[in-house]
């Protein structure tokens, strides 16, 4: 498969291997793999995921779209409802000419950011970001256990436009579907994406749709166990669910006493919050 261009330097990304890549995920302890996911897609990869989503036989429950909304919880879906055609996965990968602007700079200020070590690295990048003329901020979404389920946190990156319009940023995507012994159709899929991913969340809610579809049938034809974190239902409280954001450039623990006026809760009252977990402000910011 032909290799998707990428305008940054790539010697810049050789140092990081997927070891290094799979500990930027603060989601769980698991470890991951390689790869990485973009708003943008080739005609070759298009083909792969259309091909591959149709040697599932519609049989993968995890790309069921009811009313226009991703089921949180793992259900069967059947028939038609259980296959994402061509052009819905095609769109959920395409790029803007907003996403192309935000993924230059991203791609322009990324190396140095790596370059200064991995704890922190996802604050570092908000920064850089801010620096470049953009409003980023740091994201950090917490839930408790529900169901099958299980309690976590997890940190990520978002831009917001002058026109609202949010955008969420990713280097080292892949880490967070990571998978052991992965088919060759499953790995083929993450080697065909490249390291920055910049897209809305409409956008990253098909691609880990598509993607934790593709690692349960991957881990299934493995005869393998499904972990909860690499289903659905933990990829929707990653990203998706109630989530703080910050501009702080420190955390609260390194000193920064601004947070909560820096902070804006997205999702859920601070106050209902505190009630339930009184440590919470004692906590990152």
């Amino acid at each position: 498969m032909a290799a998707i261009p990428v305008r940054f330097k790539r010697a810049t990304w050789a140092a990081w291997d997927e070891t290094a890549w799979a500990r930027l995920s603060s989601g769980s302890e698991h470890s991951a793999e390689s790869s990485s996911a973009v708003d943008s897609v080739s005609p070759d990869l298009s083909d792969l995921v259309d091909s591959f989503i149709e040697s599932t036989d519609g049989d993968e429950s995890d790309v069921g779209v009811r009313d226009g909304r991703w089921e949180m919880e793992e259900e069967e879906v059947k028939g038609e409802e259980a296959v994402v055609g061509k052009e819905r996965l095609v769109g959920y990968l395409k790029g803007s000419g907003e996403a192309d602007r935000i993924r230059e700079v991203v791609e322009k200020v990324v190396g140095g950011v790596v370059g200064l070590g991995l704890v922190g690295f996802k604050r570092r990048l908000m920064t850089r970001l801010r620096e470049e003329g953009l409003d980023a901020g740091l994201c950090k979404s917490r839930w408790e256990r529900s169901g099958h389920v299980p309690s976590g946190d997890y940190e990520y990156v978002d831009v917001i436009l002058d026109n609202g319009a949010r955008y969420i940023v990713e280097a080292g995507l892949a880490s967070e579907f990571g998978i052991a012994r992965s088919t060759r159709q499953y790995a083929a899929l993450l080697d065909a994406l490249p390291p920055v991913f910049v897209g809305t969340p409409e956008s990253l809610r098909g691609l880990a749709r598509v993607m934790c579809a593709a690692a349960k049938a991957s881990m299934c034809a493995r005869g393998m166990h499904v972990p909860p974190w690499r289903r659905k239902g933990y990829a929707q409280r990653k990203w998706f669910g109630p989530h703080k954001r910050t501009t702080n450039e420190s955390s609260a623990r390194e000193g920064g006493g601004g947070f909560a006026c820096a902070a804006r809760t997205v999702g859920f009252t601070e106050r209902v919050r505190a009630e339930r977990n009184p440590m919470w402000r004692l906590r990152d910011g």
